[in-house]
């Protein structure tokens, strides 16, 4: 990501919009987050893939790290 520094470990849990089919929802997911982690914190973020698949996601995080401005994450389907 870009605006943010140190390393975190995420657990989020959220909502998924525009997905018609599942073979959509793998692929690089750009877009906006914020937190802060001291130890424990909380995280929030707006992703959208290139086929326009949204998540949006809330979560608790582990470390050392702030974020805050554009990022990206890529996604797998594991069986």
């Amino acid at each position: 990501g870009v605006g943010g520094s140190g390393a975190q470990k995420v657990n989020a849990t959220g909502k998924v919009f525009n997905l018609n089919r599942l073979s959509d929802f793998p692929g690089t997911y750009h877009g906006i987050s914020r937190g802060l982690t001291l130890i424990e914190g909380k995280m929030h973020a707006k992703l959208t893939n290139q086929i326009g698949v949204v998540m949006y996601l809330a979560g608790q995080t582990e470390g050392l790290a702030s974020s805050l401005g554009a990022q990206a994450f890529e996604v797998h389907l594991k069986n």
